[in-house]
């Protein structure tokens, strides 16, 4: 039997047809990983995938991807023991099956020791599509950390569901480094936030970031956040939340987006957003800068007036 080391097998798992594709990858690799007991699937693709491009853990896979490859993953709960280190240009890592808003998550990357669960440094073109991650229980470490040490630009976040395995604690996406517009063009779409964590969504000092039409359910009191602008001597820029619902589950007093200073007039839009649950506007969105920056919000479908 000849193996096609550059197409997906079959229209199963042709990536096409996953993750939002928008058609065959050309020449590049793709890797497939799936679970060792999964005795189906491992005999179903060991008839029609090379060797080479065969994975029984997601870590083996980023060490053989290259530019450009597309990483499928089969469902299961993969525990890897270390990072993801994402450091090619235009690598997918995505999930077989998946739905919108982290529907259909049967694909789970799980951090059971103090670790973040993927980071990306340089990685440009990085996409992750539809799994849960369900990350460590401490607010040092993150599900997903962005240009911890080098420039990240051009990166998709969507369909995945971003699960605390404490709730309250732990981050679930890190935008770059405080003091450095060190993300740049970073989408983060259609994602499900679920209890957890200090910070769901640490915007750092991105640029051109875009948050749009996820949904934030939160459990904590003070200090704890679903989208978080830190005050640094230059802040955000050029970046939007837009369209987003967030939900206080347990009636504490989290904030739904805070906003501290340094935000240039017109670098931060916060339009459209929805806040379910939260004790006062003020718990809603939080904003050095509300007149300048925000649009239509509502809190318990009440206009929030900037």
């Amino acid at each position: 039997m000849i193996r096609d080391r550059n197409i997906a097998p079959g229209a199963a798992i042709d990536p096409s047809k996953i993750a939002g594709g928008f058609g065959v990858m050309g020449p590049h690799r793709i890797h497939y990983v799936y679970k060792s007991t999964d005795s189906y699937i491992k005999s179903y693709l060991q008839q029609r995938v090379d060797d080479a491009n065969l994975h029984t853990t997601i870590t083996d896979a980023v060490a053989a991807a290259t530019n450009h490859d597309t990483i499928a993953v089969y469902p299961g709960q993969y525990i890897e023991t270390a990072t993801l280190a994402i450091t090619q240009e235009n690598l997918r890592l995505i999930a077989v099956h998946q739905g919108p808003w982290g529907a259909l998550s049967r694909t789970e990357i799980r951090a059971t020791t103090a670790h973040d669960i993927i980071s990306a440094n340089s990685a440009h073109g990085f996409e992750l599509a539809g799994f849960r991650l369900t990350f460590y229980g401490s607010n040092t470490y993150a599900a997903v950390r962005l240009a911890s040490s080098a420039t990240q630009y051009n990166t998709w976040i969507h369909n995945c569901n971003l699960y605390a395995l404490s709730p309250g604690d732990g981050q679930a996406i890190v935008c770059g480094i405080d003091g450095s517009h060190a993300t740049d063009t970073t989408y983060i779409t259609d994602n499900t936030f679920w209890k957890g964590g200090d910070k769901q969504i640490d915007l750092g000092q991105g640029m051109r970031t875009s948050i749009r039409n996820n949904q934030f359910t939160q459990i904590g009191s003070t200090g704890k956040y679903g989208i978080y602008c830190p005050a640094m001597t230059t802040g955000v820029r050029n970046s939007f939340i837009l369209d987003n619902k967030f939900f206080n589950a347990e009636g504490g007093a989290c904030y739904g987006i805070y906003d501290n200073a340094n935000v240039a007039v017109g670098d931060l839009m916060i339009d459209g957003n929805h806040f379910v649950g939260y004790s006062d506007a003020d718990h809603c969105i939080r904003s050095s800068l509300d007149a300048q920056c925000e649009g239509a919000n509502y809190h318990n479908h009440t206009l929030i007036a900037t």
